[in-house]
């Protein structure tokens, strides 16, 4: 909110008030968004829209999860075959584009456990 209103030279309290929708377009607009608050939106994005990709993709791999949380196994290098059949698992049952932004998700968030994804990154 507050770096809303100060990129739109408002109130914080004008900000909150604006549509959710009004809100999203003002941040999908912003020019120079800070690395850490992007991160955060594309991790909540995630886990508000795509649990259920993001839970056959953990099992796939063989993480644990809670609510397609890790529970366990965070920071340990997924081998070939790990990623492989989570990206079969993803590739067969979600669409493309979202597949694409949530790996790229995971290698921007942790790219040493998630470096065997590189190669399944399209341009």
């Amino acid at each position: 909110m507050a770096l809303l209103a100060q990129r739109l030279k408002a109130r914080p309290r004008y900000i909150q008030g604006l549509a959710i929708e009004k809100r999203a377009h003002h941040l999908a607009h912003y020019v120079g968004m800070p690395d850490l608050l992007a991160a955060r939106l594309l991790v909540s994005y995630h886990l508000a829209h795509q649990r259920p990709m993001m839970a056959t993709f953990l099992d796939a791999v063989g993480i644990r999860t809670k609510r397609a949380h890790y529970e366990r196994g965070r920071g340990r290098r997924r081998g070939g075959r790990q990623v492989a059949a989570g990206v079969k698992a993803l590739e067969a049952s979600f669409p493309a584009e979202d597949v694409q932004r949530y790996f790229a998700t995971l290698l921007a968030q942790d790219p040493d456990t998630w470096s065997g994804l590189e190669a399944h990154l399209r341009s």
